[in-house]
């Protein structure tokens, strides 16, 4: 994020702001539809797939879908594996999903981890008694370690294969992922931009504002005095691009938020559905 004086650059664009605009909506690229309340969206950046983290607090399991980012293509829908919904995805890449397993919902420390493949659709290996520590993915490795040894030594296995390899330097892998600062009531610069937010389109913020900043353009998301979320584009000179009510938080402020990942925003529109909207089109091709 950049700064101007110690304040967020959005400020330099308070007085430009145009009054009682009409506001176009952000333009739609996909939008996918689901049964199970989604818990977590997940990026694979090496094939440019997305994953969802589905809850079933019915049956009291855990699924997952996956679809392509570019070509709108969903690959899997609601997949199970018979795995109870205190399991869950720790790591995604190069058509992988490392699962954390536990014992039950109050113990939480792992009773192991397991690969599986989206491809292959099966599980291509697993550890019980191991904790997953972190995924290297350059080289791909899995780290993690024994449960039952002290102190801890940690193990590195090949994603693919799960055979222990020597410890590899981990080279420094830059996502491509851009996730928006949040502000809650009393941090640095929440009244800043819920100020910018009131004299821009009159609407009060409630508890919370995630900021984000990308080339030639400004997201905000905020939750106005009704509970609903809001998307808010601004360019760089103030004029509002777009402005969208996403979803309403019946139950409380959600601990969602969208991100961007290289010319889509994607977020999650009342637990079911996930969306992304086009910055080429919002931008007009800039």
């Amino acid at each position: 994020m950049r700064f101007k004086g110690g304040l967020p650059y959005i400020l330099i664009s308070i007085t430009k702001i145009r009054t009682k605009p009409l506001y176009q909506k952000f333009p739609i690229h996909f939008v996918f539809h689901t049964t199970q309340p989604i818990w977590r969206v997940w990026l694979d950046e090496k094939t440019e797939h997305w994953v969802i983290e589905h809850r079933n607090a019915t049956q009291k399991t855990s699924l997952f879908s996956v679809g392509q980012v570019q070509n709108k293509k969903v690959l899997v829908q609601e997949e199970s594996l018979g795995l109870d919904w205190w399991a869950s995805i720790a790591a995604v890449w190069d058509n992988h999903l490392i699962w954390t397993l536990y014992q039950d919902h109050h113990n939480p420390l792992q009773q192991g981890f397991m690969v599986y493949n989206t491809t292959q659709e099966q599980i291509i290996w697993e550890k019980g008694g191991h904790t997953f520590y972190q995924l290297y993915r350059q080289p791909t490795q899995v780290v993690g370690y024994s449960n039952r040894l002290e102190p801890i030594q940690l193990i590195h296995w090949d994603l693919v294969t799960g055979l222990e390899q020597p410890a590899a330097k981990e080279e420094d892998f830059k996502t491509q992922q851009l996730f928006p600062a949040r502000y809650s009531a009393k941090q640095p610069h929440f009244d800043t931009v819920a100020t910018y937010v009131k004299q821009a389109v009159g609407e009060d913020v409630h508890q919370q504002i995630d900021y984000l900043e990308i080339p030639h353009c400004i997201l905000i998301g905020y939750y106005d005095a009704a509970l609903f979320y809001k998307l808010l584009a601004i360019d760089l000179s103030g004029k509002i691009l777009a402005k969208e009510s996403v979803y309403q938080a019946t139950n409380g402020i959600a601990i969602g938020n969208f991100f961007v990942f290289k010319n889509l925003i994607f977020i999650v529109k009342n637990k079911i559905e996930l969306v992304t909207y086009s910055l080429n089109e919002l931008l007009g091709g800039v």
